[in-house]
């Protein structure tokens, strides 16, 4: 009986420090040179999804200083290249911004681009080591201007509303997207019922008839956008945007697009409309 509980003993030390070594890196408190973990956070409501980029940096007990910095992938890529990856380390602890060594949550905005965002970490003897995030913001390019024929503001207010608006293509990207449609349709004829920054965004190849609108809600079928439309009553109007080609495409004859949506509110839905845009081409 001895013998046997020798023999558990034993075998439950063992396992214990296979475990205690295999956690040296990963356990807080635990490791022997600086360490940094990155995570990828939600941007906040009021940034451009499309180029913000909100960053969860962690740093562990043996580091003491931490620097970050945010730069372009080809350039990030030149420089170690050069001058090698110790190098890049030290250009950004010169460079970065210098963070307390505790977990910090950062926000960075208009990374237009293939960024990589480097966290630098050093300890107490100002031993440096680099953790990196890749970051490929949306570059959207002006494509044309285009004339808004909206059926849903002339359903609202009861008289003909059309105006100029711009399409932007995503670089690289076979996306979309008309620039505020609303906002600036309104804007123009001195009307301040819609709020900037609510883009009509699509995927779409270039020639067929075929559209898909992009959007991170689906609400039976339909892709739910907010239209920067601001109801007296209501507040936000959406788009409830039909992606069936009987409805939603591309007239290839007209060079417009014919949007069907159902302006939708908290309270209920004003009914479908078309809005058309035709492109100036």
């Amino acid at each position: 009986m001895k013998k046997y509980l020798y023999l558990l003993f034993a075998a439950f030390v063992a396992t214990t420090m296979v475990a205690c070594t295999e956690e040296v890196g990963t356990e807080p408190g635990n490791d022997p040179t600086a360490v940094a973990t990155i995570y990828q956070l939600a941007a906040p409501k009021e940034c451009d999804p499309d180029t913000t980029c909100k960053l969860r940096i962690c740093p562990n007990s043996t580091s003491k200083k931490m620097w970050v910095l945010a730069e372009l992938e080809a350039d990030k890529e030149a420089y170690v290249s050069s001058k090698g990856e110790a190098a890049y380390a030290k250009y950004v602890s010169e460079n970065g911004t210098s963070y307390e060594a505790a977990d910090q949550d950062i926000l960075l905005e208009n990374l237009a681009g293939k960024y990589v965002i480097t966290a630098v970490v050093a300890d107490a003897g100002n031993n440096l080591k680099a953790y990196e995030f890749k970051y490929e913001g949306i570059l959207w390019q002006d494509f044309c201007t285009a004339t808004l024929v909206s059926g849903h503001m002339g359903g609202l207010f009861g008289q003909n509303f059309e105006g100029k608006v711009v399409l932007q293509k995503a670089d690289g990207r076979d996306e979309y997207r008309f620039v505020s449609p609303y906002y600036t349709m309104l804007s123009a004829m001195g009307m301040s019922y819609a709020q900037e920054g609510y883009h009509l965004r699509f995927e779409w190849d270039g020639q067929s008839e075929s559209i898909k609108p992009v959007s991170s809600s689906v609400s039976g079928g339909l892709y739910v956008i907010p239209s920067g439309f601001m109801h007296p009553s209501y507040g936000m109007v959406y788009w409830y945007v039909d992606s069936d080609p009987s409805y939603t495409f591309y007239n290839a004859e007209y060079k417009a697009f014919q949007i069907e949506t159902q302006m939708t509110v908290s309270a209920g839905s004003f009914g479908r409309y078309d809005d058309w845009y035709y492109l100036d081409l």
